[in-house]
């Protein structure tokens, strides 16, 4: 009995953590929302090392009850991989690569890297796909490469589209 309670607490800690992360999400910028997660660190970071394990083991589980990590998974996940590397100490960067074809973003994809090595992250998701470096901003790195076929929008359009019209703080 005890155990389920603890998992029960666990769960909800975790859905505090993604609901706040949806929270600071609305209305802000890339580098806004990386600015607004460096500075709540402390409140939206996994408990230590087993936290973060926990995380990864159950975010497919996550993707499936949160409707924002069902939309975004990949920067949801990154967030709370940065906020918790910078409660350990720890620096790290938020790497976004956009795929376009000729004309529009076919596709989105977010990890964590120190060093330029990869942190967190998943199939797809290194420097090595991403084949050109467009600038870095703070603790962001932007990638870019050609889609290799065109592709229907994928479930990371609605992200694209706020990318792509978000607004650049100076």
């Amino acid at each position: 009995m005890a155990s389920w309670i603890a998992r029960l607490t666990r769960c909800s800690a975790t859905l505090q953590r993604l609901d706040r992360l949806e929270q600071l999400y609305h209305s802000r910028s890339l580098p806004e929302l990386v600015d607004a997660v460096e500075a709540e660190y402390a409140d939206l970071a996994p408990s230590g090392k087993w936290g973060m394990r926990r995380l990864k083991r159950c975010w497919p589980l996550w993707k499936i009850l949160h409707c924002g990590v069902r939309q975004h998974p990949c920067l949801y996940f990154s967030l709370l991989a940065m906020a918790y590397e910078r409660k350990a100490g720890r620096d790290a960067e938020v790497n976004v690569g956009l795929s376009t074809d000729q004309f529009d973003a076919t596709d989105g994809h977010c990890w964590l890297t120190r060093g330029g090595k990869m942190l967190y992250g998943s199939r797809g998701a290194s420097s090595n796909e991403y084949r050109e470096c467009l600038g870095r901003r703070g603790h962001i790195v932007y990638w870019w490469r050609r889609a290799t076929v065109a592709t229907s929008p994928g479930p990371h359009s609605k992200w694209l589209t706020w990318f792509w019209r978000m607004r650049w703080p100076t």
